[in-house]
């Protein structure tokens, strides 16, 4: 099961991001990149973004990767789904961050000239549980110690 969902997140770079603050939910389709080596997801944000804040102020966060453009002609067919439930955690060092934006920029080159801007930073997801979704009732269910 962890190779499936290691197969998922490292072959896809589109997902919906959740999280929710004080204002409650919000969701936000984002372009991501997965680092198998660090176990993590990193994503691009503006730091005076609704998302960014919440990350800030409640850390648990939840996105959905899918697969249904892959099955465009008839998405209710075979499409499967990965939820990942995680927290934000901030950088350890400087280097850490550089190593981040460098994968999301060469995955997602599109996001060069968002990144330039001054108040953009990358931000590090990591996955505590994962539910993996192959029909509408064939579920599995995997938590990360």
């Amino acid at each position: 099961m962890l190779d499936t969902v290691m197969n998922i997140l490292a072959a896809h770079d589109m997902c919906v991001l959740a999280t929710t603050g004080p204002k409650g939910p919000h969701t936000s389709l984002m372009g991501y990149v997965w680092d198998e080596e660090q176990l993590r997801i990193y994503l691009m944000l503006r730091k005076g973004s609704l998302k960014y804040g919440n990350m800030c102020s409640d850390p648990r966060v939840s996105l959905l990767v899918d697969d249904r453009i892959r099955h465009a002609e008839n998405p209710h067919e075979g499409t499967q789904a990965l939820t990942v439930h995680g927290v934000h955690v901030p950088f350890r060092e400087d280097g850490d961050k550089q190593r981040a934006q460098g994968m999301l920029l060469r995955r997602l080159p599109h996001l060069i000239p968002f990144a330039s801007q001054e108040d953009t930073t990358p931000v590090a997801i990591q996955p505590q549980g994962f539910q993996w979704l192959r029909d509408v009732e064939d579920a599995v269910f995997l938590k990360i110690p």
